[in-house]
């Protein structure tokens, strides 16, 4: 039982490590190995079928210097560190080349109106798609019965569906605030009618007093003289 523990938590660290990126130089070897995985995928695609050989090639290379970030980490081998320096920046060199390439297709699916390369180009990771969310949306909006929007599409059609919402509910509690204040408003000019009703029936039912007590006083001393 400790036996299989123990190998199955071995087999843990082992998997954490190789997903795990070298932290040496790590601003410019994080964007080079999490792209990597992605470009290998456009291979998948007739577009890119003739970059087949590039991509392998260019993927094995990412995995040497990777192994060879770990080597570095390790601090045994300190002197090779300007070497996974420069092999860095020679896979940041293609990294942009497909960057730029995954772009590029998204144009040319656009014009073309090739939906299926357009939603595959869309979803590869590849290309920025909040810069490219409007023109993304519009062609979705305008082709969306031949598009399944699982992905990003979904992804920006569930916030617009929240922003929706949360402007219906925003207007409706405008609203709502609205008609309360309105109803604020008509129960305190109902209740200042009232107190001035009140104040007007004392006011003539104090002259009305008055005027009986001075009769009363005329009369009595009219009788009484």
């Amino acid at each position: 039982m400790k036996f299989f523990l123990l190998t199955s938590l071995l087999s843990v660290l082992l998997m954490a490590l190789e997903t795990a990126n070298p932290k040496v130089y790590a601003a410019l070897g994080d964007e080079v190995y999490v792209n990597a995985v992605h470009i290998k995928k456009l291979k998948a695609l007739k577009h890119y079928a003739s970059y087949a050989d590039k991509i392998d090639n260019y993927i094995a290379n990412v995995k040497k210097t990777k192994k060879l970030g770990y080597d570095v980490e390790s601090g045994n081998h300190s002197n090779i560190k300007l070497d996974y320096l420069h092999q860095l920046r020679k896979h940041k060199n293609v990294n942009d080349y497909f960057l730029r390439s995954a772009q590029s297709t998204l144009k040319l699916a656009l014009d073309t109106k090739d939906t299926s390369l357009f939603i595959n180009i869309v979803n590869s990771k590849l290309i920025d798609t909040k810069l490219n969310r409007k023109i993304i949306m519009n062609y979705y909006k305008v082709h969306k019965k031949d598009i399944n929007p699982d992905g990003i599409i979904q992804i920006y059609l569930d916030e617009d569906k929240d922003k929706a919402e949360a402007r219906r509910n925003k207007n409706r509690w405008k609203q709502k605030a609205k008609k309360n204040l309105q109803e604020e408003k008509i129960a305190r000019l109902r209740k200042n009618d009232k107190l001035d009703e009140e104040a007007l029936d004392k006011k003539l039912s104090d002259e009305l007093k008055a005027k009986k007590t001075k009769i009363r006083q005329e009369q009595e001393k009219e009788l009484f003289n």
